[in-house]
Order: C-alpha cells, then structure tokens, then sequence
C-alpha cells in the first residue's frame, strides 16, 4: 500500500469518527457556539484533535515539538490525564487521553491548547503592551488567544474499549511515524513488507493494521 492510499484510510477513518453520536467540537460545530457539554465518562479515553491553519512554516508545532512534549505532559500531569497516545502532525495534533473527571479534562484542554498556541506564536503571557500601537496590542491579543490560534474548538470523541481504542491508538501511532523523519519511500517500503507479511500469513489482521488501512 502506498503513503498516499495509507493518507486515504486515515482520512476515510476519522471521517467516520466526526459522525459518531460522541464526538463534540472541532467541525461538527461549524461557527456556533456550543451549548451542550462534551461527552464524557471516566472509564473511557478520548480522542482529541487539536487543529490551526496558522500552525505553518515558522509556526509549525513541528519546529517546537519538544517544547509542544513538555507542555503536554506537564499539563497532563497537574490534571491527572493519562496519555495514552500522541502525535504532532505540524498543523494539527491527535491524542488519546483519560481524564478522572469532566473538570479535570476542561481544564486540561484549556491549559495545554493555551500554551502550545503561545510556544507556536512566541506569545508570553502577561507580556506587556502597554508601549504599542492598539493596532498592534490587537494583533499580540489575537496571537496569543488560544481561540484565535486554533480554527475551532477541540475536538473530542469517546473511545470505546476493545478495538475502537486499538484503532484510534493505530491511527495516532501512523501519524507520528509519518513525522518522525521517514521519507516517504521508507513508508511506502515498511508498508510493502507488512502487506507481504499479510500475504504469507506472518501477521494476523490486527485492528491495529486494519485502522491503517491494511483490510
């Protein structure tokens, strides 16, 4: 299979995913405002995309991923969020989080998307600006807001257990493969071999391999 039939399954894959009954923010709110809560149960994981179209070249979450690590994990941490999965896609982010409680995942998708929206901008929180122009003042506040960085609000859907957990930890380990230096014959020979392997019977249909594409 190649790099460019393994990007079909994904999309065709998580497209599936904004349809499920629940799923919440990102696209499916369009420009309104929700008014409902996202769904939430502590038994189960969630997927989350974190998505801006402003996250290009200089501003690549990419070019800051390290820093982008730290402010994942430090905020995971304070609230108690268990990281299952994580993958920096340069413009967008996917994660695959537990939370104990429906604050402690609010406040953890406040705080991490704030600061990875001001190490993408080089904003800094508090800095002063008082000494420009209110066009510019306008311009900083715009930046350094996490709802102006980011194209919508996170998207979240619950995971069930069993294979649709496998699938969405598959998904996210398939991106960050993608981002990790392979080139995309590197890609394209990796997925050669699996699909030999397949053939000869060395490997079962994992819902893991199935989630990438290999049906």
């Amino acid at each position: 299979m190649t790099s460019g039939s393994a990007k079909r399954a994904q999309t065709s894959l998580f497209a599936s995913w904004q349809k499920d009954r629940f799923a919440f923010g990102g696209s499916k709110l369009g420009r309104a405002h929700a008014r409902g809560k996202r769904p939430f149960s502590r038994k189960l994981a969630v997927h989350v995309v974190l998505r801006s179209s402003q996250a290009m070249g200089a501003r690549s979450l990419l070019r800051q991923g390290r820093l982008v690590d730290v402010a994942l994990f430090e905020e995971a941490s304070k609230q108690r969020v268990t990281v299952h999965g994580a993958a920096n896609a340069g413009n967008h982010m996917h994660l695959l989080v537990q939370a104990p409680s429906r604050n402690h995942l609010s406040a953890f998708l406040r705080a991490v998307s704030g600061r990875i929206a001001m190490i993408a901008t080089g904003a800094r929180k508090g800095a002063p600006l008082k000494n420009q122009s209110p066009a510019l003042r306008q311009v900083g506040a715009r930046l350094a807001g996490r709802t102006r960085f980011w194209d919508q609000r996170p998207f979240t859907r619950l995971v069930s257990l069993g294979n649709d957990f496998t699938s969405v930890l598959a998904y996210i380990s398939l991106n960050s493969t993608e981002m990790a230096g392979f080139t995309r014959l590197q890609i394209r020979q990796m997925f050669a071999e699996i699909r030999e392997r397949l053939r000869r019977g060395e490997l079962t249909r994992s819902p893991e391999l199935r989630a990438a594409g290999f049906v």
